[in-house]
């Protein structure tokens, strides 16, 4: 169930450690007044790259149309919208190598300011954006891509879209000395801005760069709930066999249910509840603030010196929500992907569940997101983890009798509607027992829990 890098053949550090894992770390930036014009700079390049790769691909589908309309069958335009397509047309516009190239007041042509960002990475890295982003919208058009429609990419407007930029290591994993690494435990060094202080520690970062068990692909910068942070992607190797049994692991099989009021509750096909994990609620203890924040926030003068003062609380107030959740879906996820050997969960329908009266609290519960990381903690820790049907009646059916159809409505007790049985008992710890026994077959005599609603 984890997930994998899209190459063939991992790669491998200057150890000989092969690097097959998906891997980030993220780090809060210490930003002085000097730096910060500099990284405001950088992602406003960024923003430019990608608006002016977005006008000549709207221009070029502009042009396609036409030659359909003057009767050309297919127009060979397919090789020009690709990720090196928009790097090396932007790279000769603004080296002044194209027609509408800028020219300045001086007649020299290009871009004036292009040697004052942090490095050329800037631009191909959001030119590389742009060309994902009308690849995926051409998937989706021609079926390519499952799920949800993607739309026609969109400018990114100065005050709406999240202020980022990313440059790219270029040094191959095999070497000692990467572009992109820690300068000792507080800074992190990034080309062309140098060493950069981050808060906290960068040592899991220094001793897994030097034992040759990460390489950097890339370092994004990004200002979102009021701070700056520095995020370093890449590979990096399977964890020792050690610290994927770190003790003795629970045997048997296990369930896991899902919820509002309890955010997981975890049970074994014994029917004992090993696990009961209750809901964070990080959003609705905030909402108080955040009202006081909002108000505040509109009643300032746009644009004003205090306006950005309160935008900023506002943001952090999101931001302390956002990281009050993900603490916790993140230390829940690793006790189970650590302790247990199997766990069957839900196939939610996130997406559907959220246009309903309870929106805001399964937001705030974030099911989405707790499946997602155990998906792939499952397989860095060793987890067998299942997925039972999505029809499966699993808070429907008794756990003692196997009767479909139990009465519970909203009450957070089940009771079986079979009066021989009689059985009553916590609505979700009845479902966790019930997927802890689910099993694929359809059998209904030899496994009477396998019902689909």
């Amino acid at each position: 169930m984890a997930r994998r890098s899209a190459r063939t053949k991992p790669i491998r550090s200057h150890t000989g450690t092969e690097l097959p894992r998906a891997r980030a770390f993220r780090f809060e930036l210490h930003v002085t007044d000097d730096l910060e014009p500099v990284l405001w700079q950088n992602c406003g390049a960024a923003r430019f790259a990608f608006n002016e790769c977005l006008k000549w691909f709207e221009r070029m589908l502009a042009d396609a149309r036409a030659q359909l309309d003057a009767g050309v069958d297919e127009p060979q335009v397919e090789d020009l919208w690709s990720s090196f397509a928009f790097i090396n047309r932007f790279n000769a516009w603004k080296n002044g190598q194209l027609p509408d190239s800028p020219v300045g007041e001086d007649g020299s042509r290009g871009l004036a300011w292009k040697g004052e960002v942090a490095s050329q990475d800037v631009f191909e890295c959001a030119a590389n954006d742009l060309g994902v982003a009308v690849k995926n919208w051409r998937d989706s058009r021609t079926g390519k891509r499952k799920g949800k429609k993607v739309g026609f990419p969109r400018p990114k407007k100065k005050f709406k879209s999240t202020p980022a930029f990313r440059l790219r290591n270029r040094n191959q994993p095999d070497k000692v000395t990467q572009a992109i690494r820690p300068d000792g435990n507080r800074y992190v060094r990034v080309p062309g801005l140098g060493a950069l202080r981050v808060k906290g520690s960068a040592k899991q970062l220094r001793r897994a760069m030097e034992a040759g068990r990460f390489h950097p692909y890339s370092a994004t910068i990004k200002y979102t709930h009021g701070r700056w942070w520095l995020v370093i992607a890449g590979q990096a190797a399977e964890f020792h066999p050690g610290r994927r049994s770190r003790k003795p692991r629970t045997a048997g099989r296990h369930g896991m249910d899902v919820g509002v009021a309890k955010l997981a509750v975890v049970a074994d096909s014994d029917g004992e509840v090993t696990h009961n994990f209750p809901a964070t609620k990080s959003l609705d203890r905030a909402l108080r603030r955040l009202r006081r924040a909002n108000k505040d926030l509109a009643r300032a003068t746009r644009d004003s010196k205090e306006w950005h003062r309160r935008k900023r609380r506002l943001q952090r107030i999101h931001g302390q929500v956002r990281f009050a959740r993900q603490d916790a879906l993140h230390k829940l996820t690793n006790q189970l992907a650590g302790e247990l050997e199997h766990l069957t969960v839900e196939d939610l329908h996130a997406a559907g569940m959220m246009r309903s009266k309870l929106a805001r609290q399964l937001g705030d519960a974030a099911l989405g997101e707790l499946l997602r990381q155990l998906e792939y903690k499952a397989g860095w820790y060793g987890l067998e983890l299942v997925v039972s049907d999505r029809w499966y009646a699993s808070s429907k059916t008794c756990s003692r009798c196997g009767v479909k159809n139990g009465q519970f409505d909203r009450e957070p007790v089940f009771w079986c509607a079979d009066t021989t049985c009689g059985h009553r008992q916590d609505r979700d710890e009845n479902a966790a027992v019930n997927l802890a026994r689910w099993t694929p077959q359809k059998d209904k005599e030899t496994l009477p829990l396998t019902a689909a609603a």
